[in-house]
């Protein structure tokens, strides 16, 4: 399931951003997803759990 390219709201305060890269980390245990907030354009990791726990998908998905 790649999310690279999907848009996500924060649920506090509808912060828009976007992933920009989807690392599923064959090796490793962890997936991350590198995200970028739209309004300020800084980028940042966050996990599925975490995109999930924070935001909402907002581009129709």
């Amino acid at each position: 399931m790649g999310l690279e390219g999907t848009r996500w709201r924060r649920k506090t305060d509808d912060a828009e951003i976007i992933i920009d890269a989807d690392s599923d980390s064959s090796g490793r245990s962890n997936r991350s997803l590198l995200a970028r907030n739209l309004a300020t354009e800084r980028s940042f990791w966050v996990t599925p759990e975490g995109l999930g726990r924070k935001y909402r998908r907002c581009d129709g998905s």
